[in-house]
């Protein structure tokens, strides 16, 4: 990643795969002549959550919703529709077909591992990138420079992400995040800055 702490040398880029570009795996599962409206549309909608967890798991309720509506061709996912989808999910996780993890939909068995980087054809939202991801991203980057400071941690992983500009929603994210490894004792946080803790 561009940049580092003036007293660090430059932390290299976290663990990485690129993000899944779209939509296109989720709308192959769409049926024509179903509207995603209607009260029998649920088998299909669980066809394509079920796609989605499977190729770009572990992904968040919002990209969820995203690429539901996508396959619909639809511009907007209303109430209406995210309450369709929130059934679903519900459904796949009692029936064990998918688990909750923190923020986001997994499949069972699967560890996320890497922190995916943008494509030129998507770039994630802080909120549709799952908190695990995140945080991983956050202790490679202080793995690698021990006694980064928090400011420019935040500045390192927005830039990993695709985030040219640290707004508050990203800010916010990150700044739990990092408060969360701390409370966890993964991360250890210092006078001399950020440094991975005893339960990394």
């Amino acid at each position: 990643m561009a940049g580092s702490p003036r007293h660090r040398r430059a932390a290299p880029r976290p663990p990485a795969r690129d993000a899944p570009s779209g939509p296109a795996s989720a709308s192959r599962r769409n049926r024509r002549g179903i509207e995603l409206q209607d009260p029998d549309a649920g088998g299909v909608v669980g066809d394509v959550v079920r796609c989605v967890i499977e190729v770009e798991g572990s992904v968040t309720e919002e990209l969820i919703f995203t690429r539901v509506r996508s396959a619909w061709g639809l511009a907007r996912s209303g109430q209406v529709i995210q309450d369709r989808v929130r059934r679903v999910l519900r459904k796949l996780v009692t029936k064990g077909e998918i688990l909750r993890v923190g923020d986001a939909y997994d499949r069972p068995g699967h560890e996320v591992e890497v922190a995916r980087t943008p494509t030129s054809r998507f770039t994630r939202k802080v909120t549709q990138v799952p908190s695990v991801e995140r945080q991983l991203a956050l202790r490679s980057v202080v793995q690698e420079s021990p006694g980064v400071q928090r400011a420019e941690l935040l500045r390192e992983v927005a830039r990993f992400f695709g985030w040219a500009r640290l707004a508050s929603d990203i800010r916010d994210a990150l700044t739990e995040d990092i408060d969360d490894l701390v409370a966890q004792g993964t991360l250890d946080e210092t006078d001399g800055g950020l440094l991975p803790g005893d339960g990394d």
